[in-house]
């Protein structure tokens, strides 16, 4: 799996606003679901390394944006993981944790590495995310700095659950970067590989994986 954390400027600079709740996403039009076909649909391959943070979870408090890093006295109930692939990069955040049937939203977001910003020809063509087991896909929204209305096809994989947004011919033009909120309704409680995501995207310059850049682990449980 591609993990290469180089020339994390730009990346970095979407990464803290998230963290901030900076990002103010805005709707996008989502088509009905067409079946089959998700790129890069092959499996989650994400961590399952998610006893150490139930146990953080029960032992601490939550964090607030008043908590400045490092956050090592609360628990951050959020996951983050970007990396670069060429001029373009993807980063995702994910939540921890969801309630049994509750609201579930991840924001994969695909942005331009600073020293490729005086390329205007950059786009991106499809961004792909593999919910948890179980998750059902809801819809999709985006946001941006400075965007025209963006238009995408969607597909899921019947086997897998993984949501493609497909852009028009000639793919999405990157300013700075584009956010894509995939929002899902939780499934039953989930341990281990079982809440295991991922998300990758194809783009200029990008050829498809068969992987997943950027992974995560959600766990559905009660809330105690």
């Amino acid at each position: 799996m591609f993990r290469t954390l180089a020339r994390r400027g730009a990346s970095a600079l979407v990464a803290a606003a998230l963290l901030g709740g900076g990002l103010a996403v805005g709707g996008g039009p989502a088509s009905a679901v067409e079946l089959p076909g998700a790129a890069g649909a092959e499996g989650s391959t994400g961590s399952t390394s998610w006893l150490p943070d139930e146990v953080a979870q029960r032992l601490l408090r939550t964090c607030t944006p008043n908590d400045l890093p490092p956050r090592l006295t609360c628990w951050e109930p959020r996951a983050y993981e970007y990396v670069d692939a060429g001029d373009l990069g993807i980063g995702l955040q994910s939540p921890k944790v969801v309630a049994p049937q509750g609201d579930a939203a991840y924001d994969v977001w695909v942005y331009r590495d600073r020293e490729s910003s005086g390329d205007s020809a950059l786009a991106v063509t499809s961004v792909t995310h593999q919910p948890p087991k179980g998750f059902e896909f809801v819809g999709a929204e985006y946001s941006n700095l400075k965007v025209a209305p963006l238009s995408w096809t969607v597909t899921s994989d019947p086997a897998t659950g993984a949501v493609t947004l497909t852009a028009p011919p000639g793919g999405w033009a990157m300013d700075q970067y584009i956010n894509f909120r995939f929002k899902y309704k939780a499934g039953d409680a989930l341990r281990g590989a079982d809440g295991d995501h991922g998300a990758t995207f194809t783009g200029t310059g990008v050829s498809p994986t068969g992987d997943w850049l950027v992974t995560g682990n959600t766990r559905v449980q009660p809330d105690s």
